[in-house]
């Protein structure tokens, strides 16, 4: 009926129709409905068990609103949703930060020089990058042991360039970057890609300072010793992990480059626009005496993140001001204004 006359008895769009092999010749429609999860079910099931994390509201079937307190059964759940709570009700930034109200958290907006989940840490050397701007460092001292850190902070309106590549022994390179919006890792052997992962739910150009950090350790894997990689971006909100195999612990840095890598003559490739700053590499996840950059070789870097204010220039119409939003601007209405994007004019709502 639904797929024969379903426009005409309501809204069945959601009706389908297929076939079954083996044994069994019924469909059971009358189990519950389940949200959030599926309980532990036989290994040869088709469905594995999945389990959501969050909050939902506004439940409706075929246009219906359900009530999501009339629940048969109800394993953990709890009404509202805690998680979108304030959390910045404690004064918990430092040094001038701003806090922000997150999922399940919280983060600071630190000033330029200063960063850390509460803006605790100082972030020194923070230096602009233009795209065809470079940091060097060759013949280091630095080894790769375990556990070994390697981070910075970094800031952009570009959607890729070069955050930090390292080449280690003969063969062995890390890279850091922004790649189509987001932050990407890549480790190759012999330029063979050897893993990889990144974070492509996060867009990271959008002007505000990011914090990346990655980390080797060893995992046991039953008798056996391997090497991960545990990338942390923004202090943990966001957190991956990839095998990289055994070839890097042990090795000496031979370059490390920062902000693009080193092409012909004196150009630079890959090159990244914005600001980076607490560059940092060693056996501790703060160490910043292995990288000093005043003793890096620098191709046109500028040292801070100080950028010209574009709404010096009196760019939006009447009726609005400007709101500087680094490296870019936002006309912002007036109250009891609108903005025409085809017209570029404001026009007062009567």
């Amino acid at each position: 009926m639904a797929i024969r006359f379903g426009k005409q008895i309501g809204n069945y769009s959601c009706a389908a129709q297929g076939t079954q092999t083996g044994q069994k010749k019924s469909l059971d429609l009358t189990g519950p409905l389940l949200l959030g999860g599926v309980p532990n079910l036989p290994e040869d099931f088709p469905v594995w068990n999945r389990d959501f994390v969050g909050c939902m509201r506004n439940l409706s079937i075929d246009s219906k609103p359900i009530d999501m307190a009339s629940y048969v059964a109800n394993n953990g759940t709890e009404a509202g949703c805690p998680a979108k709570k304030n959390f910045c009700m404690d004064d918990l930034c430092q040094n001038g930060g701003v806090c922000v109200s997150r999922w399940d958290t919280h983060s600071c907006d630190c000033p330029t020089g200063y960063g850390g989940k509460n803006c605790e840490q100082v972030m020194p050397s923070p230096q602009f990058f233009d795209g065809q701007a470079l940091v060097s460092w060759t013949e280091t001292e630095i080894t790769i042991a375990i556990p070994w850190f390697m981070g910075l902070m970094f800031r952009t309106r570009q959607p890729a360039g070069t955050l930090m590549q390292v080449d280690a022994g003969a063969h062995a390179t890390i890279n850091l970057m922004v790649s189509e919006q987001y932050v990407r890792m890549e480790v190759f052997r012999k330029q063979q890609l050897v893993a990889s992962l990144g974070f492509p739910q996060v867009r990271v150009n959008d002007g505000e300072w990011h914090h990346l950090l990655v980390e080797l350790r060893s995992a046991k894997d039953s008798k056996d010793i391997k090497y991960m990689a545990y990338v942390s971006l923004d202090y943990g909100m966001y957190q991956k992990s990839v095998e990289l195999g055994n070839d890097l612990p042990g090795l000496k840095l031979q370059t490390l480059h920062v902000g693009g890598l080193p092409g012909e003559g004196n150009q630079v490739r890959k090159g990244f626009v914005g600001c980076i700053q607490g560059v940092r590499m060693g056996e501790t996840s703060t160490n910043v005496a292995n990288v000093n950059m005043a003793q890096g070789l620098k191709i046109r870097v500028e040292d801070g993140c100080d950028l010209a204010d574009p709404c010096d220039s009196n760019i939006c119409p009447d009726n609005s001001h400007c709101s500087d939003d680094w490296s870019t601007h936002t006309c912002v209405c007036d109250p009891g204004n609108t903005h025409s994007h085809k017209q570029q004019t404001l026009h007062l709502n009567l």
